[in-house]
Protein backbone atom coordinates (compact mmCIF):
# COMPACT_ATOMS: atom_id res chain seq x y z
CA UNK A 1 0.00 0.00 0.00
CA UNK A 2 1.50 3.20 -1.15
CA UNK A 3 0.59 5.86 1.87
CA UNK A 4 -0.13 9.70 0.95
CA UNK A 5 1.41 12.12 3.11
CA UNK A 6 -1.92 14.57 2.44
CA UNK A 7 -4.56 11.97 2.22
CA UNK A 8 -6.78 12.62 5.41
CA UNK A 9 -9.07 10.55 7.74
CA UNK A 10 -12.41 12.87 8.09
CA UNK A 11 -15.05 10.64 9.00
CA UNK A 12 -16.81 11.62 12.12
CA UNK A 13 -18.20 9.38 14.77
CA UNK A 14 -21.96 7.78 13.56
CA UNK A 15 -24.77 7.80 15.87
CA UNK A 16 -26.76 5.16 16.19
CA UNK A 17 -29.38 6.01 14.31
CA UNK A 18 -26.50 6.49 11.20
CA UNK A 19 -25.34 2.94 11.68
CA UNK A 20 -28.83 1.60 11.48
CA UNK A 21 -28.90 2.83 7.94
CA UNK A 22 -25.18 1.26 7.56
CA UNK A 23 -26.03 -1.88 8.71
CA UNK A 24 -28.90 -2.02 6.42
CA UNK A 25 -26.49 -1.31 3.73
CA UNK A 26 -24.41 -4.96 4.69
CA UNK A 27 -27.95 -7.42 4.39
CA UNK A 28 -29.19 -6.75 8.03
CA UNK A 29 -32.64 -6.88 8.34
CA UNK A 30 -35.07 -6.24 11.58
CA UNK A 31 -38.25 -6.61 12.07
CA UNK A 32 -41.00 -3.87 12.71
CA UNK A 33 -40.85 -2.13 16.44
CA UNK A 34 -36.98 -3.30 16.97
CA UNK A 35 -35.40 0.03 16.01
CA UNK A 36 -35.31 1.32 19.35
CA UNK A 37 -33.71 -2.16 20.69
CA UNK A 38 -31.00 -1.98 18.05
CA UNK A 39 -30.32 2.12 18.80
CA UNK A 40 -30.10 1.15 22.47
CA UNK A 41 -27.68 -1.99 21.87
CA UNK A 42 -25.37 0.42 19.79
CA UNK A 43 -25.37 3.13 22.34
CA UNK A 44 -24.20 0.35 24.90
CA UNK A 45 -22.07 -2.17 22.08
CA UNK A 46 -19.31 -0.49 19.92
CA UNK A 47 -20.66 -1.56 16.35
CA UNK A 48 -17.14 -1.63 15.50
CA UNK A 49 -16.33 -4.69 17.93
CA UNK A 50 -20.36 -6.63 17.06
CA UNK A 51 -18.92 -6.44 13.31
CA UNK A 52 -15.70 -7.47 13.77
CA UNK A 53 -16.63 -10.52 15.58
CA UNK A 54 -19.12 -11.17 12.34
CA UNK A 55 -16.16 -10.32 9.44
CA UNK A 56 -16.09 -14.26 9.42
CA UNK A 57 -19.57 -14.48 8.10
CA UNK A 58 -19.04 -11.73 5.55
CA UNK A 59 -18.05 -11.19 1.89
CA UNK A 60 -16.81 -8.54 -0.19
CA UNK A 61 -19.51 -7.60 -2.82
CA UNK A 62 -18.23 -6.26 -6.66
CA UNK A 63 -17.47 -3.36 -4.88
CA UNK A 64 -15.21 -4.24 -2.53
CA UNK A 65 -17.26 -3.36 0.69
CA UNK A 66 -17.87 -6.44 2.90
CA UNK A 67 -21.59 -7.43 3.78
CA UNK A 68 -23.31 -10.51 4.31
CA UNK A 69 -24.15 -13.08 1.53
CA UNK A 70 -27.77 -13.17 2.80
CA UNK A 71 -30.15 -11.45 4.54
CA UNK A 72 -29.51 -11.64 8.20
CA UNK A 73 -31.62 -10.73 11.50
CA UNK A 74 -29.95 -7.93 13.72
CA UNK A 75 -30.99 -9.82 16.75
CA UNK A 76 -28.95 -13.29 15.58
CA UNK A 77 -26.11 -10.47 14.98
CA UNK A 78 -26.61 -9.47 18.93
CA UNK A 79 -27.12 -12.92 20.10
CA UNK A 80 -23.70 -14.27 18.81
CA UNK A 81 -22.03 -10.95 19.65
CA UNK A 82 -23.08 -11.62 23.67
CA UNK A 83 -22.18 -15.37 23.11
CA UNK A 84 -18.84 -14.37 22.05
CA UNK A 85 -18.25 -11.98 25.35
CA UNK A 86 -19.34 -14.93 27.16
CA UNK A 87 -17.15 -17.19 25.33
CA UNK A 88 -14.05 -14.74 25.71
CA UNK A 89 -14.95 -14.78 29.69
CA UNK A 90 -14.66 -18.66 29.64
CA UNK A 91 -11.41 -18.79 28.25
CA UNK A 92 -9.79 -16.12 30.16
CA UNK A 93 -10.86 -17.83 33.32
CA UNK A 94 -8.99 -20.69 32.19
CA UNK A 95 -5.97 -18.84 31.30
CA UNK A 96 -5.71 -17.33 34.10
CA UNK A 97 -5.10 -20.83 35.56
CA UNK A 98 -2.28 -21.27 33.53
CA UNK A 99 -0.81 -18.09 34.30
CA UNK A 100 -0.64 -18.13 37.75
CA UNK A 101 1.03 -21.63 37.59
CA UNK A 102 3.21 -20.82 34.99
CA UNK A 103 4.73 -17.44 36.51
CA UNK A 104 4.42 -19.30 40.02
CA UNK A 105 7.00 -22.40 38.82
CA UNK A 106 8.79 -19.98 36.54
CA UNK A 107 9.92 -18.25 39.78
CA UNK A 108 10.68 -20.72 41.71
CA UNK A 109 12.99 -22.26 39.23
CA UNK A 110 14.46 -18.61 38.44
CA UNK A 111 15.48 -18.17 42.29
CA UNK A 112 16.88 -21.77 42.77
CA UNK A 113 19.45 -20.62 39.72
CA UNK A 114 19.44 -16.84 39.92
CA UNK A 115 18.89 -15.83 43.27
CA UNK A 116 16.17 -13.63 44.05
CA UNK A 117 17.96 -10.22 42.84
CA UNK A 118 19.50 -10.99 39.53
CA UNK A 119 16.35 -10.49 37.54
CA UNK A 120 18.13 -6.91 37.59
CA UNK A 121 20.98 -7.24 35.42
CA UNK A 122 21.16 -7.43 31.77
CA UNK A 123 23.51 -10.14 31.53
CA UNK A 124 21.39 -12.48 32.44
CA UNK A 125 19.56 -12.14 29.36
CA UNK A 126 19.75 -12.97 25.64
CA UNK A 127 19.90 -10.34 23.02
CA UNK A 128 15.90 -10.86 22.12
CA UNK A 129 14.68 -9.36 25.55
CA UNK A 130 13.52 -5.85 25.99
CA UNK A 131 15.37 -4.65 29.18
CA UNK A 132 13.61 -1.79 28.95
CA UNK A 133 10.80 -3.91 30.70
CA UNK A 134 13.34 -4.51 33.38
CA UNK A 135 14.40 -0.94 34.00
CA UNK A 136 10.57 0.81 33.85
CA UNK A 137 10.83 -1.51 37.45
CA UNK A 138 13.79 -0.69 38.42
CA UNK A 139 12.68 3.27 37.58
CA UNK A 140 9.28 2.81 39.11
CA UNK A 141 10.87 1.28 42.43
CA UNK A 142 13.12 4.55 42.82
CA UNK A 143 10.50 7.08 42.00
CA UNK A 144 8.53 5.30 44.34
CA UNK A 145 11.02 5.35 47.09
CA UNK A 146 11.82 9.45 46.63
CA UNK A 147 7.73 9.99 47.06
CA UNK A 148 7.93 7.81 50.43
CA UNK A 149 10.61 10.13 51.40
CA UNK A 150 8.55 12.77 51.27
CA UNK A 151 5.91 10.90 52.97
CA UNK A 152 8.11 10.74 55.81
CA UNK A 153 9.34 14.12 55.72
CA UNK A 154 5.44 15.38 55.76
CA UNK A 155 4.70 13.46 58.87
CA UNK A 156 7.89 14.93 60.39
CA UNK A 157 6.27 18.66 59.22
CA UNK A 158 2.53 17.25 60.95
CA UNK A 159 4.72 16.66 64.34
CA UNK A 160 6.30 20.01 64.23
CA UNK A 161 2.75 21.83 63.94
CA UNK A 162 1.01 19.93 66.59
CA UNK A 163 3.60 20.60 68.77
CA UNK A 164 3.35 24.12 67.78
CA UNK A 165 -0.25 23.99 68.02
CA UNK A 166 0.11 22.68 71.45
CA UNK A 167 2.02 25.20 72.36
CA UNK A 168 0.10 28.07 71.32
CA UNK A 169 -3.56 29.88 72.83
CA UNK A 170 -4.38 31.68 70.01
CA UNK A 171 -7.14 30.34 68.58
CA UNK A 172 -7.56 31.67 65.37
CA UNK A 173 -3.99 30.82 64.90
CA UNK A 174 -4.50 26.57 65.97
CA UNK A 175 -7.27 26.96 63.19
CA UNK A 176 -4.50 27.78 60.63
CA UNK A 177 -2.29 25.52 62.15
CA UNK A 178 -4.97 23.18 61.82
CA UNK A 179 -5.87 23.39 58.19
CA UNK A 180 -2.21 23.16 57.49
CA UNK A 181 -2.35 20.00 59.21
CA UNK A 182 -5.24 18.82 56.82
CA UNK A 183 -3.75 19.93 53.82
CA UNK A 184 -0.52 17.77 54.63
CA UNK A 185 -2.29 14.69 55.20
CA UNK A 186 -4.17 14.67 52.10
CA UNK A 187 -0.77 15.64 49.83
CA UNK A 188 0.58 12.08 51.77
CA UNK A 189 -2.92 10.17 51.33
CA UNK A 190 -2.46 10.85 47.32
CA UNK A 191 1.27 10.40 47.02
CA UNK A 192 0.22 6.78 48.69
CA UNK A 193 -2.60 6.72 46.45
CA UNK A 194 -0.37 7.03 43.61
CA UNK A 195 1.17 3.54 44.24
CA UNK A 196 -1.14 1.38 45.47
CA UNK A 197 -2.32 -0.14 41.60
CA UNK A 198 1.36 -1.52 42.15
CA UNK A 199 0.91 -3.18 45.47
CA UNK A 200 3.71 -5.96 45.79
CA UNK A 201 6.31 -3.11 45.27
CA UNK A 202 4.46 -0.71 47.27
CA UNK A 203 4.49 -2.80 50.11
CA UNK A 204 8.23 -3.06 49.77
CA UNK A 205 8.97 0.56 49.67
CA UNK A 206 6.46 1.68 52.25
CA UNK A 207 8.23 -0.80 54.05
CA UNK A 208 11.09 1.41 53.96
CA UNK A 209 13.50 -1.63 52.77
CA UNK A 210 16.42 -0.55 51.42
CA UNK A 211 19.06 -3.78 51.59
CA UNK A 212 18.70 -5.38 48.30
CA UNK A 213 17.91 -2.09 46.44
CA UNK A 214 15.66 -4.05 44.63
CA UNK A 215 12.98 -6.48 45.86
CA UNK A 216 12.83 -10.22 44.79
CA UNK A 217 11.82 -11.34 41.89
CA UNK A 218 9.27 -13.54 43.71
CA UNK A 219 7.76 -9.86 44.65
CA UNK A 220 8.99 -7.77 41.01
CA UNK A 221 7.44 -10.90 39.18
CA UNK A 222 3.29 -9.74 40.53
CA UNK A 223 3.83 -6.33 38.88
CA UNK A 224 4.83 -7.95 35.78
CA UNK A 225 2.39 -8.94 32.71
CA UNK A 226 1.97 -12.42 31.68
CA UNK A 227 4.22 -11.15 28.28
CA UNK A 228 7.10 -10.17 29.96
CA UNK A 229 7.36 -13.24 31.81
CA UNK A 230 6.95 -14.98 29.14
CA UNK A 231 9.95 -12.77 26.95
CA UNK A 232 12.10 -13.89 30.44
CA UNK A 233 11.27 -17.42 29.92
CA UNK A 234 12.29 -17.79 26.69
CA UNK A 235 15.67 -15.16 27.21
CA UNK A 236 17.18 -15.80 30.19
CA UNK A 237 20.55 -17.09 29.24
CA UNK A 238 19.98 -20.36 30.52
CA UNK A 239 22.66 -23.26 28.79
CA UNK A 240 22.37 -25.93 30.63
CA UNK A 241 18.34 -25.74 30.91
CA UNK A 242 18.07 -25.81 34.72
CA UNK A 243 15.61 -23.24 34.42
CA UNK A 244 13.76 -23.38 31.20
CA UNK A 245 13.44 -27.34 31.44
CA UNK A 246 12.55 -27.43 35.20
CA UNK A 247 9.36 -25.82 34.53
CA UNK A 248 8.90 -27.71 31.24
CA UNK A 249 9.23 -31.40 33.13
CA UNK A 250 5.86 -29.74 34.95
CA UNK A 251 3.87 -29.58 31.47
CA UNK A 252 5.46 -32.73 30.44
CA UNK A 253 6.56 -30.57 26.99
CA UNK A 254 9.77 -29.68 25.61
CA UNK A 255 10.96 -26.08 26.59
CA UNK A 256 10.78 -24.66 23.10
CA UNK A 257 7.35 -25.23 22.79
CA UNK A 258 6.13 -24.34 26.23
CA UNK A 259 7.37 -21.08 25.23
CA UNK A 260 5.61 -20.99 22.10
CA UNK A 261 2.51 -22.20 23.73
CA UNK A 262 2.98 -19.57 26.34
CA UNK A 263 3.29 -16.50 24.21
CA UNK A 264 0.45 -17.80 22.31
CA UNK A 265 -1.87 -18.23 24.90
CA UNK A 266 -0.63 -14.91 26.03
CA UNK A 267 -2.12 -13.20 22.33
CA UNK A 268 -5.19 -15.60 23.41
CA UNK A 269 -5.12 -13.57 26.72
CA UNK A 270 -5.14 -10.36 24.99
CA UNK A 271 -7.59 -11.24 22.47
CA UNK A 272 -9.92 -12.00 25.12
CA UNK A 273 -9.55 -8.64 27.25
CA UNK A 274 -9.40 -6.47 24.58
CA UNK A 275 -11.84 -8.18 22.19
CA UNK A 276 -9.97 -8.59 18.59
CA UNK A 277 -10.87 -11.43 16.25
CA UNK A 278 -11.25 -14.69 17.41
CA UNK A 279 -11.43 -16.19 14.25
CA UNK A 280 -8.06 -16.58 12.12
CA UNK A 281 -4.69 -17.49 13.04
CA UNK A 282 -3.83 -16.39 16.44
CA UNK A 283 -0.58 -16.67 17.24
CA UNK A 284 2.12 -19.04 15.14
CA UNK A 285 2.78 -22.00 17.40
CA UNK A 286 6.22 -23.83 16.89
CA UNK A 287 5.83 -27.27 15.58
CA UNK A 288 4.23 -29.28 18.43
CA UNK A 289 2.82 -31.87 15.64
CA UNK A 290 2.79 -34.92 18.01
CA UNK A 291 -0.32 -32.03 19.82
CA UNK A 292 -1.89 -31.89 16.21
CA UNK A 293 -1.78 -35.90 15.42
CA UNK A 294 -3.21 -36.28 19.06
CA UNK A 295 -6.32 -34.00 18.87
CA UNK A 296 -6.47 -34.19 14.64
CA UNK A 297 -5.42 -30.53 14.50
CA UNK A 298 -5.96 -30.18 10.67
CA UNK A 299 -3.80 -27.50 8.45
CA UNK A 300 -6.54 -25.30 8.19
CA UNK A 301 -7.25 -25.48 11.94
CA UNK A 302 -3.38 -24.71 12.88
CA UNK A 303 -2.46 -21.96 15.27
CA UNK A 304 -6.61 -21.33 15.09
CA UNK A 305 -8.76 -21.42 18.32
CA UNK A 306 -9.50 -24.90 18.18
CA UNK A 307 -5.29 -25.61 18.59
CA UNK A 308 -5.27 -23.59 21.30
CA UNK A 309 -7.85 -24.79 23.33
CA UNK A 310 -5.91 -27.94 22.85
CA UNK A 311 -3.04 -26.75 24.57
CA UNK A 312 -4.82 -24.67 27.28
CA UNK A 313 -6.47 -28.44 27.85
CA UNK A 314 -2.96 -29.96 27.89
CA UNK A 315 -1.43 -27.23 30.42
CA UNK A 316 -4.74 -27.61 32.62
CA UNK A 317 -4.71 -31.56 32.63
CA UNK A 318 -0.93 -30.83 34.20
CA UNK A 319 -2.26 -28.64 36.53
CA UNK A 320 -4.96 -30.39 37.76
CA UNK A 321 -7.84 -33.14 36.64
CA UNK A 322 -11.11 -31.33 37.83
CA UNK A 323 -9.85 -28.06 36.04
CA UNK A 324 -9.53 -29.17 32.53
CA UNK A 325 -12.31 -30.94 33.27
CA UNK A 326 -14.40 -27.55 34.26
CA UNK A 327 -12.82 -26.66 31.04
CA UNK A 328 -14.41 -28.97 28.81
CA UNK A 329 -17.65 -28.54 30.37
CA UNK A 330 -17.35 -24.79 29.87
CA UNK A 331 -16.78 -25.68 26.18
CA UNK A 332 -19.57 -27.93 25.55
CA UNK A 333 -21.90 -25.16 26.63
CA UNK A 334 -20.29 -22.97 24.33
CA UNK A 335 -20.61 -24.70 21.18
CA UNK A 336 -23.89 -26.53 22.26
CA UNK A 337 -25.51 -22.57 22.15
CA UNK A 338 -25.87 -22.46 18.39
CA UNK A 339 -24.48 -24.60 15.64
CA UNK A 340 -23.09 -21.11 13.52
CA UNK A 341 -21.26 -20.00 16.44
CA UNK A 342 -17.68 -18.87 15.49
CA UNK A 343 -16.31 -21.24 18.16
CA UNK A 344 -17.86 -24.23 16.59
CA UNK A 345 -17.40 -23.40 13.08
CA UNK A 346 -13.57 -23.93 14.06
CA UNK A 347 -14.11 -26.82 16.05
CA UNK A 348 -14.08 -30.60 14.65
CA UNK A 349 -17.64 -32.42 15.27
CA UNK A 350 -16.03 -35.17 17.03
CA UNK A 351 -14.28 -32.90 19.65
CA UNK A 352 -15.97 -34.57 22.73
CA UNK A 353 -14.58 -37.77 22.30
CA UNK A 354 -10.75 -36.26 20.75
CA UNK A 355 -10.83 -34.86 24.33
CA UNK A 356 -12.36 -37.73 26.14
CA UNK A 357 -9.73 -40.17 24.89
CA UNK A 358 -6.89 -37.66 25.22
CA UNK A 359 -7.80 -37.47 28.78
CA UNK A 360 -7.64 -41.07 29.00
CA UNK A 361 -4.49 -41.54 27.84
CA UNK A 362 -2.74 -38.72 29.45
CA UNK A 363 -4.19 -40.14 33.11
CA UNK A 364 -2.33 -43.54 31.79
CA UNK A 365 0.63 -41.86 31.08
CA UNK A 366 0.37 -43.08 27.38
CA UNK A 367 0.66 -39.51 26.18
CA UNK A 368 4.05 -38.12 24.70
CA UNK A 369 4.70 -34.27 23.19
CA UNK A 370 8.23 -34.43 23.45
CA UNK A 371 9.82 -35.09 20.02
CA UNK A 372 13.55 -34.79 18.43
Amino acid sequence: MDFQPNKIFDYPIEMPEELIKKLKDMNVIYKDGEEDYIKNFLTHNSYFRVISDMNIYMKRNNEGKRIFPQEVQFVNIASMYIMSIYARAILFRHIWYIENSFKNIFCFEACKTLWNTRWTERKNYNDDFDFNEIEKQKNLIQEMRKDFQKVYAKRGEIEKLKHTMDGTRDTSFKRKLKQEISDIEREIKDLSRKWEKNYFLYVYVRSGYTDPEFPPFWNVMENLTLWTIVKMYKCVVDQKNYIRGAVAKNYKISNKILGSWMQAITNLRNICCHHNKLSGDIATIANDKNLQKEFWITDEQKNQIYHLCCIIFHLLLCIEDDKAIGFIEDLKTILSISSDFILNISFPSNREEIFVSYQERFTKGEVNLIWK
